[in-house]
């Protein structure tokens, strides 16, 4: 029978020592191994606890994820995307206590070590950092299936009884998500410096507890509006973000420097990966196009409402979803954009030209130029299209000389992450742009959603405008008329900042896997659903032809000329395939507890599957 839990217990130690990728691992088993590393020993040295914390980062700390965050933002659709074949089998997450075990073992152990071995400072600070992580491994499974089995101990595998642990309620678990936050603010130290940079500290602690807080305070968990929750959801997120200022943490003035740059120097950054090629690094074929590339062709490609999501940069929108006549005045008209010329013209110039800078540092747009030596010098990106016979086909085919047979999603391509300089040689390894997994942007944003919540007499709309009018003129937004300005008093009502948040995370957060479980959070996945399917919009060369040899690839679609000999058509399907569109369910918001998990942990007792799968549990007690 298999315990509930994990590779580590009492008497087994598995260590990643920090020059050596090779496993340590010692157990007492039923017989005397001489020859072992006897684990107590861990415990005598300073380095050997510390390399135990960093195998607890190397498997809990976030990286680059290129494939999609199952959202309308990127990636193929699959059966969820698609609202088939729903259920247990299909849909289970199954548990894995590996690293919570290790932190509980971790925690047990540091009270017995000696100051001589461990100074009483370095100890709480390691305390800090386990209490964060295994409040950051409770809420990834509390954040999809509500209430999980809560072990803060490490437990006797000769209890067998005793391995079986019931799930407790949400509510219970997210208390003791916060304690352990509270206990770790308290730990740990405002910031890192030296060669301790980059662990976690208060201000990391701070924001992941207000991220928490704003997810237990949303639609999802608080189908009752629960004002309490927003309350405390808002105080976290404030308290968060003035002891980062305090500290002197602050917006980066460059948006399009934020992935680019490493170090102290990223002042914006609060809980990132950093990668340093050959020891660490992360394939980037993935957000590249094919050509670029010796691997798997972009699996990112940005769809229609990412695209549309960045507001101009006067402020103003061109977003069709959500709809709304009152928060929509003018969106994409892609009827016109079939029969008005001038129109489609005026179109295209405001992609090229005319959008919120956060645009341009997230979007390489087709016809302008591209971070990669793939290309001769001077020449930029031509991920246009030209339609012989009514096929599509990419022109970097002609540019590149490289017949891909892609399939064709679109000529946007995404940024952050992409290394300046990447060619197909280096394309699957990237070791200079570090994921950010919190920065201080989502600070404000967590904070503007909690004060529009709360609307009273003390928070409400207008200081929810107020956080997003900074990030906005970080941006480069132009200031323009009105109260806020950045067109921003179009949204000046409670109403108003809901419908903005839509779109204004998405543009702010884009490829940074937000958009999936902010629009589970919300309950608002008929979002994706009226979209239907993945569209994008193709900038297309007026002239059906695959001879392109006097194009002169050098060229901008920032040149009015240039830009005459293209026309924009709107791709409804992009996956060409009518199968192929959202139908998210809107009767699973958790997802259930796996097979793998009912029948060794649960033995298959179905008062622990949630009530939304069959199960009884409700993830929202």
């Amino acid at each position: 029978m298999e315990k509930f839990l994990s590779n580590i217990v009492k008497g087994c130690v598995k260590l990643l020592l920090p020059m050596s990728t090779s496993l340590l691992v010692s157990c007492q088993l039923d017989y005397e191994n001489t020859s072992a590393i006897d684990p107590n020993a861990a415990w005598g040295s300073e380095t050997m606890i510390q390399a135990y914390l960093t195998d607890i980062y190397g498997g809990m700390m976030p990286g680059w994820n290129f494939s999609g965050d199952g959202s309308d933002e990127s990636g193929d659709l699959g059966d969820y995307q698609r609202g088939v074949n729903l259920s247990v089998s299909n849909n289970g997450i199954d548990f894995n206590y590996e690293y919570i075990d290790k932190i509980n073992y971790l925690l047990e152990q540091l009270p017995a070590v000696p100051e001589s071995i461990l100074p009483v400072e370095k100890s709480r600070q390691i305390k800090g950092q386990a209490l964060f992580w295994r409040a950051w491994k409770y809420w990834e499974y509390v954040s999809q299936l509500g209430g999980v089995p809560l072990i803060l101990n490490t437990q006797d595998i000769s209890d067998e009884n005793s391995l079986f642990v019931k799930r407790s309620p949400t509510s219970v678990c997210v208390d003791s998500i916060i304690a352990d936050l509270d206990q770790a603010i308290e730990l740990l130290p405002d910031k890192w410096t030296g060669n301790d940079y980059g662990k976690i500290d208060r201000c990391a602690a701070m924001a992941f507890k207000g991220r928490v807080l704003l997810w237990y305070a949303s639609p999802l968990f608080n189908r009752n509006k629960d004002v309490s929750r927003w309350e405390k959801a808002y105080d976290a997120n404030k308290e968060a973000l003035t002891t980062c200022l305090e500290v002197g943490h602050a917006l980066m003035p460059d948006f399009s420097q934020i992935w680019l740059t490493d170090g102290t120097d990223n002042a914006e950054a609060l809980m990132f990966r950093r990668y340093n090629y050959p020891d660490s690094y992360y394939n980037m074929y993935t957000l590249l196009p094919e050509h670029y590339t010796n691997g798997y062709s972009c699996l990112c490609v940005p769809n229609l409402p990412v695209v549309l999501a960045f507001p101009l940069k006067d402020g103003s929108s061109m977003a069709l979803f959500p709809q709304s006549e009152e928060f929509n005045p003018s969106p994409l008209d892609t009827v016109r954009l079939k029969t008005d010329q001038t129109y489609n013209a005026q179109i295209m110039e405001r992609l090229v030209t005319g959008m919120d800078p956060r645009f341009y540092a997230s979007l390489a747009v087709p016809g302008l130029s591209f971070p990669t030596n793939a290309l001769p010098a001077g020449q930029n990106s031509w991920s246009t299209y030209v339609k012989v016979d009514g096929v599509y086909k990419c022109m970097l085919d002609y540019q590149c000389s490289k017949q891909t047979g892609t399939t064709l999603y679109g000529g946007f391509y995404p940024l952050k992450g992409v290394t300046p300089g990447t060619d197909k040689s280096s394309s699957t390894y990237g070791g200079v742009n570090p994921w950010i997994e919190i920065r201080l942007a989502e600070v404000y944003m967590n904070l503007a959603e909690c004060a529009s919540e709360l609307n009273n007499s003390e928070h409400d709309y207008k200081e929810a405008l107020d956080y997003i009018a900074v990030l906005r003129q970080r941006a480069g937004i132009e200031r323009g008329d009105g109260n806020w300005g950045y067109g921003l008093d179009l949204y000046a009502s409670q109403e108003g900042v809901r419908h903005l948040l839509i779109n204004e995370r998405l543009a702010e957060f884009a490829q940074e896997d937000m958009r999936f479980g902010d629009l589970r959070r919300w309950m608002r996945f008929d979002i994706m659903n009226q979209e239907k399917y993945r569209s994008n919009l193709f900038f297309v060369y007026n002239v059906s032809t695959t001879d392109f040899s006097d194009f002169d690839w050098t060229q901008s679609m920032a040149d009015p000329m240039t830009r005459n000999k293209f026309h924009l058509e709107f791709v409804y399907n992009v996956n060409q395939v009518e199968a192929s569109q959202y139908n998210y369910t809107t009767s699973h918001w958790f997802f259930p507890i796996g097979l793998n998990s009912m029948a060794k942990n649960f033995v298959n007792d179905q008062s622990q599957q949630n009530n939304e799968w069959g199960g009884s549990f409700d993830p929202l007690l």
